[in-house]
């Protein structure tokens, strides 16, 4: 199921990037990161549990780099529209 769920967001974020639906990379982000916690949920249970203070700029730092990985994605949609059309 989770690599079903990932696949799915990947395609997800080459087609809206093949659309040029700007608006979808906010909501994309935040899914990727969703997804890349619930799939590493065993290292992060214990800064949850611990209420950890370092939370917070690990929750930041993490959606900077998924959002950078959705912006390739959508470059990646948006490029072979370009090609394309």
């Amino acid at each position: 199921m989770k690599a079903f769920s990932g696949l799915f967001l990947l395609i997800i974020a080459f087609v809206m990037g093949y659309a040029k639906a700007y608006w979808s990379l906010f909501p994309l982000s935040i899914a990727f990161t969703l997804a890349y916690v619930h799939g590493k949920w065993h290292l992060w249970q214990p800064l949850v549990a611990n209420k950890d203070p370092q939370l917070p700029r690990h929750i930041m730092v993490t959606w900077l780099s998924q959002a950078a990985v959705v912006v390739v994605l959508f470059g990646v949609g948006a490029l072979a529209a370009w090609l394309i059309t």
